[in-house]
């Protein structure tokens, strides 16, 4: 397994650790939008299903899925005010900086490491492998 793949498998396994933390806090009934917070003996659920009858599950899901979306669907605003003129000149400043510097060679690394072996400093083999396949230099 190279190095690239050992390293996404790490975070596959890294983000779905985090997904069953964040699964913990829910409600076990299917779909629930809820977190827990009832252990009955039912296992941990919300309190619209700690105690109903396993059977309105369902329905009592679709009524708590409504529920949060006409929450959502509701929520009220903050107008956001507008910018000042001295921001607008500092933001575009900005954006032309990161713009000057996307305009600049994109194998600049490769020539920084060119020159470090040229003026004798000693490069990995990774290092002298990488610049040259960047710059194109038979090796």
């Amino acid at each position: 397994m190279s190095y690239l793949e050992s390293k996404n498998k790490y975070a596959a396994e890294n983000i779905e650790k985090q997904n069953e933390e964040y699964n913990r806090l829910n409600c076990v009934a299917h779909n629930c939008p809820n977190r827990w917070s009832v252990d009955a003996g039912n296992g941990r659920l919300c309190g619209a299903h700690a105690w109903a009858d396993p059977m309105d599950w369902g329905r009592i899901t679709s009524l708590e899925n409504s529920k949060a979306l006409m929450a959502a669907s509701s929520a009220s605003y903050e107008p956001v005010e507008p910018l000042s003129e001295g921001e607008k000149q500092y933001i575009l400043g900005e954006f032309k900086k990161a713009l000057q510097a996307m305009n600049r060679d994109p194998k600049a690394w490769a020539h920084r490491l060119r020159e470090r072996e040229l003026n004798g400093e000693d490069l990995s083999n990774y290092q002298r492998k990488t610049w040259r396949q960047a710059l194109g230099v038979d090796q």
